[in-house]
């Protein structure tokens, strides 16, 4: 079952609110690279990746200060350019968030404790 989640992204500024899978095999968070140009993010280079489906190559790394997740903003982050948006371990594990696969739910209770509420 694919557990999606509505999430706001955020640039100087500029904010857009777009649809994530919530991917618990993908290591680091991908965001459509069409939409991080939008919003003007930095681009920080390029590393060497393997990614499900594709042949290992160059993906573009850019920087973010904002995510916001239901009510909370997960601060300063580094996610992959990519052709959907994945929300994967380093944002998953950081919240530590509650998955129910089977339920097709999740929770992310270190919102509170460690995430400014907005």
């Amino acid at each position: 079952m694919e557990i999606k989640e509505r999430i706001e992204i955020e640039n100087k500024n500029r904010k857009l609110e777009v649809e994530a899978i919530i991917d618990t095999g993908a290591e680091v968070s991908v965001i459509d690279e069409e939409i991080l140009l939008k919003l003007g993010a930095k681009h920080l280079g390029n590393l060497e990746m393997i990614t499900a489906g594709e042949p290992v190559g160059l993906k573009s790394f850019y920087f973010l200060p904002f995510m916001k997740i239901r009510k909370c903003r997960v601060p300063i982050f580094v996610v992959i350019g990519g052709k959907k948006n994945l929300i994967g371990h380093d944002i998953l594990q950081r919240m530590n968030a509650k998955i129910d696969e089977g339920a097709g739910t999740v929770e992310f209770p270190e919102c509170d404790k460690n995430y400014v509420e907005v």
